[in-house]
């Protein structure tokens, strides 16, 4: 009896285990043939697909994913227009023009036999170029060949104010300001549209060890841009010219292209700049061509000379004073620092400098 127990469990355990043999391979065949019926495609490329399909459909028309290398777009056109404003200038040269349709450069006469002058300053010994003799020009030439140089004190403060910053110099002249801002180290834009003082102004740069910084642009600057003539007095020729002809004058005139302040843009290597204007009453004009200019560049510093302008009624010290105001410019007396007041412009000194209002002083900088 015993043993037709054990026989008897026996089978049912054999049984138990060929229909657990049997299950499995039904089940493996079914799974094979499920398979079978796919394409084989790697599960870890088929997840990144999904993933990249799943980003693209949920991104808006017109967007593109910016590396995380990239930079700001604003930033990078920026960097890329001073980039190509300096591969402009370089093409250019030393001393060019424009005129209604471009920018060309012209011929800096080496030829011609020009006078030299070495002065020594507060910068170091400054050689420029100035005309033949004391009589072509009262002004500059007569005091250099005495071994002196026309507004030096106030030169010496402006350049000293602004020793930070790359220079526009709006009435060039021979040099005086431009060139010396050189001997600083400074990078020098200057305009001057009388071609005898570009020529001197140009040469000093070549001959003297300063083109790598100075470009001439040999072009009047006015409100409107258009060909204008300018009047001088024989006597004074590097510093008195005029856009009208004044009676009295023994003027001799020259016709050259004005442009406004703004073209700057079109070939500054910089974004920011101190600005010098003299231009003999004409400064009002000039301001009212430049808010392209004040809005794209940062300029802290404005050095004028206010005398010939403040009582004109059109382009004079109204159409300035709200200009600088637009810009949070005010006005201080160059040689004191003392800060003016707008109401008594009639009353300012010579020469005025705009500064910025969160542009520190020379002392206040070595705080």
């Amino acid at each position: 009896m015993r043993g037709r127990t054990i026989q008897t469990f026996t089978l049912a355990a054999i049984l138990v285990v060929c229909v657990v043999i049997v299950l499995h391979v039904a089940h493996q065949t079914s799974y094979n043939q499920s398979t079978e019926e796919l394409s084989p495609i790697p599960l870890h490329n088929t997840n990144l697909m999904q993933d990249q399909q799943l980003i693209n459909r949920n991104i808006p028309r017109g967007y593109s994913k910016r590396k995380p290398e990239d930079t700001d777009v604003s930033l990078r056109t920026s960097a890329d227009k001073e980039e190509e404003n300096v591969s402009k200038i370089n093409r250019l040269g030393v001393l060019f023009a424009r005129d209604a349709r471009d920018w060309a450069p012209l011929t800096c006469d080496r030829n011609r036999t020009l006078r030299q002058v070495s002065i020594k300053t507060k910068i170091g010994n400054f050689t420029f170029y100035v005309y033949d003799k004391a009589s072509d020009d009262e002004s500059v030439t007569a005091r250099a060949l005495k071994g002196n140089i026309f507004e030096r004190s106030e030169i010496e403060r402006f350049l000293d104010i602004s020793r930070d910053l790359p220079l526009i110099d709006v009435g060039g002249n021979v040099g005086l300001v431009a060139l010396q801002a050189a001997m600083q180290g400074r990078q020098v834009v200057a305009v001057e549209p009388i071609p005898e003082n570009a020529l001197r102004l140009c040469r000093s740069a070549l001959d003297f060890g300063h083109s790598h910084l100075v470009h001439v642009i040999n072009n009047a600057v006015s409100s409107s841009e258009g060909n204008v003539t300018l009047a001088s007095d024989i006597s004074k020729q590097s510093t008195r010219f005029e856009v009208a002809r004044k009676s009295g004058w023994g003027f001799d005139s020259i016709v050259r292209f004005a442009i406004l302040l703004d073209r700057l843009l079109e070939v500054v290597p910089f974004k920011r700049a101190a600005l010098k204007i003299d231009v003999e009453s004409h400064e009002g004009h000039v301001i009212a061509g430049a808010h392209k200019l004040f809005k794209e560049m940062d300029i802290p510093l404005v050095w004028m000379e206010w005398a010939h302008v403040k009582e004109k009624t059109e382009f004079g010290a109204k159409t300035i004073l709200d200009f600088m105001q637009t810009y949070s410019m005010e006005p201080y007396d160059l040689m004191s620092g003392r800060r003016l007041h707008e109401k008594t412009y009639m009353h300012w000194p010579f020469t005025v400098l705009w500064r910025k209002t969160n542009f520190p002083m020379p002392a206040e900088r070595e705080r």
